[in-house]
């Protein structure tokens, strides 16, 4: 790689760092509100998984951009929280806008909160990073490799 994508890689790695982080800050965020009540992350068991999805990608990321690892599994990995975490955002989301109670004849309904929508957001953005990661990888280890060949 030469010097300028080797900074752009570092770019994108910090990209993939924010968006991990952002699963983390969304499973400590309110995940439901219904007027003054509302509901975290940290209060049902999904939210915490999310947070270890969270953690676990955010430290494999951490050694990936700044411990010079530069291998297929910190994306890998990344991808497979990530999926999990947009499953579980998904679901949440689908729950809390199906949810709805009538009292004294008049229907009310919860909202989504901001740590659920941050969980989906960054969920799908580290997703996405994790996908052009392992292409640009591939790209780079095929071009390595042809420079090799070419080179004996």
């Amino acid at each position: 790689m030469t010097q300028t994508e080797t900074k752009k890689m570092e770019g994108a790695d910090i990209w993939g760092l924010v968006s991990s982080i952002s699963l983390v800050l969304g499973s400590l965020g309110t995940w439901t509100s219904l007027g003054p009540l509302s509901v975290g992350g940290m209060a049902q068991p999904d939210g915490k998984i999310v947070l270890a999805l969270g953690l676990i990608a955010s430290v494999t990321l951490a050694v990936h951009t700044w411990g010079g690892v530069n291998s297929f599994m910190a994306p890998i990995i990344a991808g497979f929280t990530a999926l999990i975490a947009l499953g579980i955002g998904i679901s949440g989301m689908a729950q809390v806008m199906g949810a709805s109670a009538e009292i004294f004849g008049v229907t009310i309904s919860p909202s989504v909160g901001w740590g659920l929508v941050l969980t989906v957001i960054g969920s799908a953005s580290l997703l996405a990073w994790s996908a052009l990661t392992v292409i640009l990888l591939a790209n780079d280890g095929m071009r390595t490799e042809g420079e090799h060949n070419d080179n004996d």
